[in-house]
């Protein structure tokens, strides 16, 4: 897979995950990208034996039908992008991992600002 081809993938994903981002609700999107970062700290599946994504407890009830659909089908669309080349998949993890720092920010913003104008 060419260099090119790889970088399309990855902005169809991120251009994916843009649209689930205004579609899921917040606290559903967060899982996503956690469950995301997971798969790429566990290698992306390479290893042996199944991996395991089931989230943790706090989590059970926010783990759709609709998230374990948009998990799959991200990293789906992630494969190409990363072309087993774990450097890449590092980078590309890093990256989800800002992303989920920020939609956390921007939780605590938004939770701000509503605290305020209830008073």
């Amino acid at each position: 897979m060419t260099e090119d081809s790889r970088d399309a993938a990855l902005l169809r994903t991120y251009e994916y995950l843009d649209g689930l981002r205004s579609r899921l609700p917040s606290v559903e999107f967060e899982l996503l990208l956690r469950t995301l970062c997971r798969i790429g700290d566990a290698g992306g599946g390479e290893g042996p034996g199944p991996m395991d994504i089931t989230p943790a407890e706090a989590d059970r009830q926010h783990f759709t039908l609709d998230v374990q659909k948009a998990v799959v089908t991200s990293w789906e669309m992630l494969e190409p992008a990363v072309d087993y080349d774990r450097g890449r998949l590092r980078a590309i993890v890093e990256g989800l991992k800002v992303e989920l720092e920020r939609a956390d920010k921007d939780a605590v913003s938004l939770d701000g600002i509503l605290r305020a104008t209830d008073s």
